[in-house]
């Protein structure tokens, strides 16, 4: 299979497309899993009454479950879970709406002055309200920096 390889902010990143691969069996999809998530491929072993059915084994159900793939997709060709599940992930609901309002409005120094605060109270156990307080303080002082 052929890699597409594309640049960004964070650096390289490498694909295969899924035009370069056979996606209407079972073991295209693999192959094409395998190769575009660079994983090793299952063993596969066929079931002895339908020879060109695929049998669940342990071994291949445990590796489904390591590399996190789906098996509607795999196994049938469905995507409908696949999506379903990438829509309850990532779909913006009331609260994240807010939160992305709320902080959307953050530079990275703010935004790191926010994590090292949270991770603070995670880490170890401080108490919420004075760590946030503190961080209000120190968004204050960084924002009165920026406009003098």
């Amino acid at each position: 299979m052929k890699y597409t390889t594309i640049e960004t902010k964070s650096g390289s990143y490498s694909f295969v497309s899924e035009t370069d691969a056979d996606l209407s069996t079972s073991e295209g999809r693999i192959e094409w899993f395998c190769a575009h998530f660079d994983v090793a491929p299952p063993k596969l072993q066929y079931d002895e009454d339908e020879p060109t059915q695929i049998a669940l084994t342990d071994e291949l159900m445990e590796w489904v479950k390591r590399e996190g793939v789906n098996l509607d997709w795999a196994f049938c060709g469905r995507v409908s879970g696949v999506l379903a599940a990438y829509r309850e992930r990532n779909r913006v609901t009331p609260k994240s709406e807010e939160w992305i309002s709320l902080l959307g409005g953050f530079d990275d120094q703010e935004h790191d002055i926010l994590l090292a605060g949270l991770m603070l109270i995670v880490k170890s156990g401080a108490d919420i309200d004075s760590v946030m307080r503190g961080v209000a303080e120190q968004i204050e002082e960084y924002r009165a920096g920026k406009t003098q």
